[in-house]
């Protein structure tokens, strides 16, 4: 049985906390695109995989974490939660890296139409598909395969190289909640940071896009995505630059084991602050996009309310409002991306380009 530092133990319990409120925050998401079959048509297909992407993080930590604090001896069998964490959060970054490719790359106007249902809801319920002409929609296949393929791959060598190691699952040599930092040698270990680096370098560019709000472009560019793109990002950097620091630190103290159980520590720390926040972002951004934000505000738009609406889809199989969106031409890519911020923003670009036309 592993010993763990009293620290770690209060770190386990932080974890716990913020993982199940995440874990829950997005159960509620879920939910609500599995009640609303129109929440999975379009571009709102690849967002469910990635909601499920993200539950399964916060799950598969906060497993980890109960384990640890609990002390619960530990041997290849919990390979499977580090294992299941990895397969999510590259999944998820995959995911991303592609979104973010295909936005900057999209012809708006040509893909997707951004349209209001204005009537009131017995109009809005009494709605069919027999209403408006639906075309056939992009199933984003491409998305799907590409990103499970390299996910799947990527975890496989990530359980290889445990396997491969001399030391034995969670040993006092070696602890899952490094993350390749611990345990194996070798330079090998920084491919597994590659989906990671991609990510930060694509994020920049579509962040630089989307924040020139004068230039109006061909292409989707939402500011609030870009942000939390940005913060997703950096936060991945975090391991690749920590495992740099301790090889470097390792190389010029010859194996001090002091110092390197306190670079360990530190590191540790400095992971654990780095996913509560990035756990934060992610929630947070999909909390605030437009389409959670109308269905939690079918009983008013204060906090409270929104948070009882929230408790009651969760908890008590609340009933969902239909959302505000019927236009089946469209591939709900603003709709399941956007918040209500970015659609002003948008419908503000469209107006100021009328009135140049007019002109």
């Amino acid at each position: 049985m592993v010993n763990e530092k009293e620290e770690f133990k209060y770190a386990n319990i932080i974890l716990i906390f913020f993982t199940s409120l995440f874990f829950l925050i997005n159960l509620m998401i879920l939910i609500i695109h599995y009640k609303k079959p129109l929440l999975r048509q379009g571009f709102f297909i690849v967002i469910f995989v990635q909601i499920f992407m993200e539950a399964l993080i916060s799950l598969s930590l906060l497993i980890m974490n109960i384990i640890y604090l609990i002390n619960f001896p530990r041997g290849e069998w919990f390979l499977t939660f580090p294992a299941l964490f990895n397969f999510a959060y590259i999944t998820n970054t995959l995911y991303n890296i592609r979104i973010v490719i295909y936005l900057m790359t999209i012809n708006k106007d040509n893909e997707e139409t951004v349209e209001y249902d204005d009537c009131d809801e017995t109009e809005r319920n009494n709605l069919t598909r027999n209403s408006t002409i639906g075309l056939i929609q992009n199933s984003y296949k491409s998305f799907h395969i590409c990103c499970f393929l390299l996910s799947i791959m990527h975890t496989i060598l990530y359980i290889i190289n445990l396997l491969y190691d001399k030391e034995s699952i969670e040993s006092e040599d070696w602890n899952w909640y490094y993350y390749f930092l611990n345990g194996s040698k070798g330079v090998h270990r920084f491919a597994f940071f590659i989906f990671h680096i991609i990510f930060f370098g694509i994020s920049i560019p579509y962040l630089c896009l989307s924040l020139n709000k004068e230039k109006i472009s061909e292409h989707i560019l939402l500011k609030r995505f870009s942000i939390y793109c940005i913060f997703s990002a950096i936060i991945s950097l975090l391991f690749p630059i920590s495992l740099s620091l301790k090889c470097i630190m390792e190389y010029f103290l010859n194996d001090n084991d002091n110092i390197n159980d306190n670079i360990n520590d530190i590191i540790y720390l400095t992971i654990m602050t780095a996913f509560v926040v990035y756990l934060l972002i992610t929630s947070y951004f999909r909390v605030n996009c437009y389409y959670v934000q109308y269905i939690l505000e079918q009983k008013g738009k204060s906090f409270c309310k929104k948070f009882c609406s929230g408790l009651n889809i969760l908890f008590c199989c609340g009933k969902i409002r239909q959302p505000n969106f019927v236009d089946l031409n469209s591939a709900f890519i603003y709709h399941s991306l956007a918040n209500l911020n970015d659609f002003l923003q948008e419908l503000t670009d469209m107006k100021d380009e009328e009135n140049k036309d007019q002109k």
